[in-house]
């Protein structure tokens, strides 16, 4: 079957995948997404072309966060270009009920009556809405107790002045005597570093110092933090010559706060020349 035709525009299924998360940028699971929801698509409404739109690596909970391609799709709906939607299930089109109260207003706009998906099959937007918005309510709810679940464990690990997951530039995964994860310092790395700083402080455009100031302060605040952290969790310890182990490798960490001092000064000096 060829694509609908109306008002001359050859209507397709727009087919929407994403995925919140691929920092690794192999898009495996909206390629799964895409294979899958294809073959719904030529199940139900076999020989009519196929549009896919992909917003890979991109939150669909975050209100903040700008979906190309699923503003794409919105687009070619208005157009009338659109005949039927299909995603995995309407987690991957919203997780956010005010969005999708937006997105049924446009697809009944256009006259389509409900969305397809191929793991929680179909739901109406035209009629009876409930049932949409009772998933798009569950949605919201479970992202957000996955947020106060995520919260809390980086606030427990923040107490106990311990890596919260990321490994920024210059560290490396570790562990301590008790096989609890640490950040230990990757010195190569970390000489880069301080020649990448002192090379901008030495002869860098003078509109890009603000963020070197920026940076240095963030620093700052970021190890004096985790140094107060681990004070009060060393002052907690019962092996007085634990804690004082720690709080000598603390001291030596925080010898890069001085480091934060002089790139400050250093840009304030560059900034009034």
């Amino acid at each position: 079957m060829a694509g609908k035709l109306l008002s001359g525009v050859v209507q397709v299924i727009a087919v929407y995948v994403r995925i919140s998360k691929d920092k690794a940028g192999r898009a495996e699971n909206v390629a799964t997404q895409t294979k899958l929801a294809k073959r719904y698509a030529a199940s139900h409404w076999p020989g009519m072309p196929v549009e896919v739109y992909c917003d890979n690596d991109l939150s669909a909970a975050d209100p903040n966060v700008f979906r190309p391609e699923y503003d794409r799709m919105l687009t070619d709906i208005r157009l009338g270009k659109v005949a039927h939607v299909v995603a995995a299930d309407q987690d991957r089109l919203t997780r956010q009920p005010s969005e999708w109260e937006d997105l049924v207003v446009v697809l009944g706009s256009a006259g389509i009556i409900e969305t397809h998906g191929y793991r929680d099959g179909i739901t109406p937007v035209k009629g009876s809405k409930l049932v949409g918005r009772v998933k798009a309510a569950v949605s919201a709810e479970y992202v957000e107790g996955i947020k106060v679940k995520i919260n809390e464990k980086l606030d427990e690990l923040a107490a106990q002045g311990r890596p919260m997951g990321s490994l920024p530039f210059g560290y490396k995964h570790g562990t301590d005597g008790e096989g609890r994860k640490t950040l230990d310092v990757v010195e190569k790395q970390a000489a880069a570093i301080r020649w990448a700083a002192e090379s901008v402080l030495a002869g860098a455009n003078p509109n890009v110092l603000s963020d070197v100031a920026v940076a240095a302060d963030a620093a700052r605040a970021a190890l004096t933090s985790a140094g107060y952290n681990v004070r009060i969790n060393v002052a907690a310890l019962k092996d007085e010559a634990i804690g004082a182990a720690l709080n000598r490798e603390l001291e030596t960490h925080l010898l890069a706060v001085a480091v934060a001092d002089r790139v400050s000064a250093a840009v304030v000096k560059r900034i009034g020349e």
